[in-house]
């Protein structure tokens, strides 16, 4: 099987273009044409990470008759679960930020 077999074998994704998968294992340079093994279960699951919010972004596919929707909720704490794990740089996205409400006190 190969690293892109992997990320396929996920059942969500079966709506998802070629181009969606060789956009996302391009920006992670990820040969998705490379024989899996268990030391690229790390790049595996960022990826995964990464088609997840691919999918948070489209939340429902239609197609005459058909729709399919996602629980944009847990695909996104999916994604955010996976990018902690790695301490990965998306997961700053993530984090809370101060709000600045701009009072002052005297």
């Amino acid at each position: 099987m190969t690293i892109l077999e992997a990320i396929k074998s996920n059942p969500i994704f079966s709506d998802i273009s070629d181009g969606c998968f060789e956009f996302v294992l391009s920006n992670r340079s990820i040969d998705g044409a490379v024989t899996y093994s268990n030391s690229d279960l790390k790049d595996v699951e960022l990826a995964t990470a990464d088609l997840y919010q691919q999918l948070i972004t489209l939340s429902e596919l239609k197609e005459g008759q058909l729709s399919v929707k996602y629980n944009i909720a847990e695909l996104e704490k999916r994604a955010i679960q996976i990018y902690r794990k790695y301490n990965d740089g998306k997961a700053k996205d993530y984090e809370l930020k101060p709000l600045n409400v701009g009072v002052t006190f005297e």
